[in-house]
């Protein structure tokens, strides 16, 4: 039998209208739950109706959770959770607390979040067949993304020295050929963002350069989308306005054609107060009253 990992009570916190990071960063990194099926002939066991519930529930907790209905969202997650362990299913569980945590950090509520995501953490090292044997291709890579979802949402909350304990640790545990592909932009932004908290500004620079580099191609990506946000911070951190506006248009240009709103706002956000801060009013008005209409529309679509 499954060990209970949860140690805390779903209901008992309560969010705002916060949207932080784009809801899906790392909810589609989760894999597709594997439903066993039988033949034509013979009836579905009742493991197999149960991992069917699961996937529904999930499944529907994902449309609701694109549409920012999280109440509707964390209900269906929850419901995919009960089933996966109630068949005792290690990946279903893993996914369904990831997209448990994304929706609470969609709502706004970093702490939620982080209690989903150590529960996450927890399970898979409760879990020996998820991690025991000794080579790592037979390790899940839910169990590992979610030391990467703690990282991000600690490194967010400010818990810092905790957010690059768990990015190291979810570096050991990605193959080499991953962390040169894959992964190296992500990493890298994340690294950004937490050189940015602690105003190491050249760093967090030479980090999203790093990423630019990598993102060679024409086509726009959310992390060369983030990259470039992270310029724009680091340039304001530094008192290098002029640059940092120029950085933070091509921030919104690039989450407007990616249909990031969230993204969009704080780009928005962040040429009002540049603007504001070299003394221009009109521009800066003009961004700080698109931010607000465009959150006002997000908040409404909740």
């Amino acid at each position: 039998m499954m060990k209970n990992f949860l140690s805390f009570d779903w209901n008992r916190k309560t969010a705002n209208d916060s949207l932080t990071i784009t809801l899906s960063l790392y909810l589609y990194l989760c894999l597709a739950l594997c439903v066993c099926t039988t033949s034509c002939s013979s009836p579905p066991t009742q493991r197999t109706m149960q991992l069917e519930q699961g996937e529904r529930s999930y499944q529907t907790g994902v449309a609701a959770l694109e549409m920012w209905r999280y109440d509707v969202a964390l209900s269906q997650f929850m419901e995919s959770l009960r089933w996966s362990q109630s068949v005792e299913n290690p990946e279903g569980i893993l996914r369904a607390l990831h997209a448990i945590a994304a929706t609470f950090e969609a709502k706004g509520d970093l702490d939620s979040a982080i209690e989903s995501s150590s529960a996450a953490v927890r399970f898979g090292l409760q879990d020996a067949e998820l991690h025991s044997l000794p080579n790592r291709e037979t390790w899940s890579p839910l169990w590992i993304e979610s030391y990467w979802v703690r990282a991000t949402l600690k490194a967010q909350s400010k818990q810092l020295e905790q957010a690059q304990q768990d990015l190291s640790t979810y570096i050991s545990l990605l193959s080499p050929e991953k962390l040169r592909g894959s992964a190296f932009c992500k990493i890298n932004n994340l690294k950004a963002f937490i050189a940015i908290q602690e105003q190491n500004w050249e760093t967090a620079e030479n980090l999203a350069w790093s990423v630019l580099e990598k993102q060679k191609s024409a086509t726009t990506t959310i992390d060369s989308a983030t990259a470039l946000q992270r310029l724009a911070e680091a340039n304001e951190g530094r008192g290098e306005l002029s640059d940092s506006i120029t950085f933070w248009e091509k921030s919104l240009d690039a989450n407007r054609s990616l249909g990031r709103s969230e993204r969009m706002v704080l780009a928005l956000e962040g040429l009002a107060r540049v603007h504001s801060a070299l003394n221009h009013p009109e521009p800066s008005a003009i961004y700080a009253e698109r931010a607000q209409t465009l959150k006002s529309a997000l908040a409404s679509s909740n």
